[in-house]
């Protein structure tokens, strides 16, 4: 009888004990806003809002302004986000958009990187013209 008490003392210990294991997945990184700000851009004349589609943002100039030194303004689910192994700093990161910019954005666990391109089309002064037939 007293190895009966004792291996149900030994079993509720054991069972009482041990620790509950919470798993907590972290989101996927992505983009929630990514604009270029006249406040930071002081040659840009007005603020341009991107588009956020997937795992591309894209947007157009309406001035024919220099894109070497543009910064962008975004944000993140919390994310921290990389140009070139080169941490970004929101509003204050400058990058040369003259060709597609690739951003790399890693989540808080640091888990799977995702990859963003960043496309900004700059007006050229050439007029467009489209034909409809």
């Amino acid at each position: 009888m007293c190895y009966r008490i004792l291996i149900l003392v030994a079993l509720v210990f054991t069972v009482s004990c041990g620790q509950d294991q919470v798993f907590s997945v972290s989101p996927s990184p992505k983009f929630i806003q990514f604009s270029f700000l006249a406040s930071d851009n002081p040659s840009l004349l007005d603020d341009v809002v991107m588009s956020i589609d997937g795992s591309a943002i894209t947007g157009r100039l309406p001035d024919n302004v220099s894109v070497k030194t543009l910064v962008a303004s975004f944000e993140t689910n919390g994310a921290k986000v990389y140009v070139s192994d080169i941490e970004q700093i929101s509003g204050q990161s400058q990058n040369d958009f003259t060709y597609i910019v690739d951003y790399r954005m890693v989540s808080v666990s640091e888990t799977q990187p995702v990859n963003v391109t960043v496309d900004l089309l700059s007006f050229t002064g050439i007029p467009i013209v489209y034909i409809s037939t």
